[in-house]
C-alpha cells in the first residue's frame, strides 16, 4: 500500500510546511519530515552526492572480529571459551543478509547491512528488522539473520522509544518492537540542517527562474503615430508579436520598435545565495566544504580542510556503527552459549590510521641512527609492507648503488662498500676505523682551521665576534665536507653552542689532545 500511494511531498512544500513538519518529528511525529527528507535527498544536486559520499566512507571499510580486551588469555578455558565467541560472530557476521522492506531487490551482506544503518546520519534512526536464521554446520550451531530496512515513515517516537505503525495511514500510536527482533541505529539526524538549506536554495532557484522566464529576453515596445485600432496601429501590435516567436515583422515606414533589457541580471542577485547554501550543505555533510567548490572560488584549502574534517567524521561514525552492532553480538552470543554468557569478542569496523610515510621513515632514520632498537615487525605495519613469507623472493640492493647518505663522502663510500667476509677481520676492521678517522679529517680539514685560529685568539669581543662569526658559516663548512643532513645539524648544535657559550677558552687549555684527535 504504501508503495501504490507513493506521492511527491516536496512538491508543494514550502517554508511553514517544513517547519510544521520539523516541529512534529521533534514531538515525535516522524512520518511527514521523513518522507520531505528522502525526497530532498533523492532531487537535490549537491545533497544526492555529499551526504551518501559520508555514509559510504564507512559501508566500504572493512570489518574484524577481536577478543574483548582484558581478558586472561594465559588461562587456557578462557581463551578457547573467546575463540569459540569469536568464531560464531565471524560466522553470523559473513552469512548474514540485508534487505530492504520497500524494494526487496536491494540484497546484500554486511556492506550494505553498514550502509543501511548509516542512514541514521541523516534520518536520526535507521531500522532493521531481524529475521533470525538457526544453522547446523559441521556438526556445529550456528546463527545468521536477515536484517530487513525499514524506513523512518512507519515508526513514531512518542514516548521517547521508537513504536512500530501497523497502520499506514492516520495511525499516531505505534506498537512496542521486541529488543531482540529489531535493531535501531541512533547517528546525528544532520537532515534537519539540510533541509532548511535545500529550502533557501529552492526559493532562490525559483525566483532565479521566475527572474528569467520575465526579463530573460527584452521587453518589446512598439512606437507609432497611428491611431488606437488603425490599420497602422494593428499592423505594429501583429509585428510585435511576431518578434516574440520568430524574431521577424513588418511593419509600415514611421514606426518603431525598441528592447528594454533589465539593468541586472539574476547571476547577481540569485547565485550568491545558492552558492552559499549548496556550501552550507556540503560543510554539514562531509565536515568541510568539497575541494572542487574550493577550488573553483579560488580557495585553495577546501581539500585539505574536508581530508582532515572528513577523516574524524569517519572515524566517529565507525564507532557509532561498531557500537550499536555489540546488541546483535549480545544476542547471537546468548542464543548459542546461554543466556547468561558474557560476549568474549566483538565486531567492529576496521578504519586504518592514515600516516605519514615520508615522516614514519623519518622517525625510523632516527631511531636506528640514536641506537634505538626497533622491531621490523612494527616497522613494516607502520610503511604498510607485509613481511616477507618463507620463501619469497627478496628484493635486494643492485651492484652498484649509491652508499647510504650516512657515507655521502667519496672515502666513506668505499670504505662502506667493503666486502662484507671482510668486517669479520679485526685487522681490516682497525684499518678501516683509521681510514674513515682519516677521510673525516681530511673532509673537516677547512672547519679545524678555523677552530684553531679562534683558539689561538684571546679572550674578548674579538673572539666572541670571531665564534659568531663562525656560527654562520658552519653550515657552508658542513656542505662543503659532503656531511649529512644530520652530521650538518649536529655540528651546528654542538661546534656552535661551544664556542658561542664560552667554550673557546676552555678548548685552548685542551688545544694538544684537540690536535692529535
Amino acid at each position: 500500500m504504501a508503495k501504490r500511494t507513493r506521492f511527491n511531498p516536496i512538491a508543494s512544500l514550502n517554508p511553514q510546511l517544513l517547519a510544521q513538519h520539523l516541529d512534529a518529528f521533534a514531538t515525535g511525529y516522524l512520518s511527514s519530515f521523513a518522507l520531505d527528507a528522502q525526497a530532498i535527498k533523492r532531487r537535490d544536486d549537491v545533497i544526492s552526492v555529499a551526504l551518501p559520499k559520508r555514509e559510504k566512507a564507512v559501508s566500504r571499510r572493512g570489518y574484524a572480529v577481536h577478543l574483548t580486551d582484558g581478558l586472561d588469555l594465559q588461562d587456557p578455558v578462557i581463551k578457547a571459551r573467546a575463540e569459540e565467541h569469536q568464531a560464531a560472530l565471524k560466522y553470523f557476521f559473513d552469512n548474514l543478509t540485508a534487505t530492504n522492506a520497500l524494494d526487496q531487490n536491494e540484497r546484500g551482506g554486511m556492506r550494505l547491512l553498514v550502509r543501511q544503518m548509516m542512514e541514521s546520519v541523516g534520518f536520526r534512526y535507521a531500522v532493521h528488522e531481524i529475521v533470525w536464521e538457526p544453522r547446523v554446520e559441521n556438526g556445529k550451531n550456528r546463527l545468521t539473520a536477515t536484517f530487513t530496512y525499514v524506513p523512518l515513515q512507519f515508526f513514531e517516537n512518542t514516548t521517547g522509544r521508537l513504536r512500530f505503525l501497523e497502520s499506514y495511514f492516520g495511525a499516531t500510536e505505534g506498537k512496542p518492537m521486541e529488543d531482540d527482533a529489531w535493531l535501531i541505529t541512533v547517528g546525528d539526524g544532520i537532515m534537519e540542517a539540510l533541509s532548511v538549506a535545500w529550502m533557501f536554495k529552492q526559493l532562490s532557484l525559483k525566483d532565479w527562474v521566475s527572474f528569467n522566464e520575465l526579463l530573460g529576453t527584452p521587453i518589446r515596445i512598439g512606437k507609432t503615430n497611428a491611431t488606437p485600432e488603425s490599420p497602422a496601429w494593428n499592423t505594429l501590435v501583429e509585428a510585435l508579436d511576431a518578434i516574440g516567436q520568430d524574431f521577424a515583422a513588418v511593419i509600415s515606414e514611421g514606426s518603431t520598435i525598441d528592447f528594454i533589457e533589465s539593468g541586472k541580471t539574476g547571476g547577481q542577485t540569485f547565485a550568491p545565495l545558492i552558492e552559499r547554501m549548496d556550501r552550507a550543505i556540503a560543510t554539514i555533510c562531509r565536515g568541510a566544504d568539497l575541494s572542487t567548490m574550493s577550488a573553483g572560488a579560488g580557495a585553495g584549502q577546501g581539500a585539505s580542510l574536508q581530508g582532515d574534517e572528513s577523516d574524524l567524521l569517519e572515524e566517529d561514525d565507525a564507532a557509532m556503527i561498531s557500537e550499536s552492532l555489540l546488541h546483535v553480538s549480545r544476542i547471537v552470543i546468548r542464543e548459542l552459549f546461554g543466556p547468561e554468557e558474557q560476549p568474549l569478542a566483538y565486531v567492529s569496523i576496521v578504519v586504518p590510521e592514515r600516516k605519514d610515510a615520508a615522516q614514519c621513515r623519518e622517525n625510523m632514520k632516527l631511531l636506528v641512527d640514536m641506537g634505538a632498537k626497533v622491531s621490523a615487525k612494527w616497522a613494516h605495519d607502520e610503511l604498510g609492507v607485509p613481511v616477507a613469507s618463507e620463501g619469497d623472493d627478496l628484493l635486494v640492493k643492485a651492484q652498484g648503488a649509491p652508499a647510504s647518505p650516512a657515507f655521502a663522502n667519496p672515502g666513506l663510500a668505499a670504505l662502506a662498500n667493503a666486502a662484507e667476509s671482510e668486517l669479520k677481520d679485526a685487522a681490516f676492521r682497525e684499518s678501516a676505523r683509521r681510514g674513515i678517522m682519516a677521510a673525516k679529517a681530511k673532509a673537516f680539514a677547512p672547519l679545524i682551521a678555523r677552530i684553531r685560529e679562534i683558539i689561538g685568539m684571546e679572550e674578548g669581543p674579538e673572539l666572541q665576534a670571531a665564534a659568531l662569526k663562525l656560527k654562520a658559516d658552519l653550515p657552508k663548512f658542513a656542505k662543503a665536507s659532503g656531511a649529512t643532513e644530520e652530521e650538518l645539524q649536529a655540528w651546528v648544535n654542538a661546534m656552535a653552542a661551544k664556542l658561542v657559550s664560552g667554550a673557546a677558552e676552555a678548548a685552548k687549555e685542551k688545544a694538544d689532545s684537540a690536535d692529535q684527535t
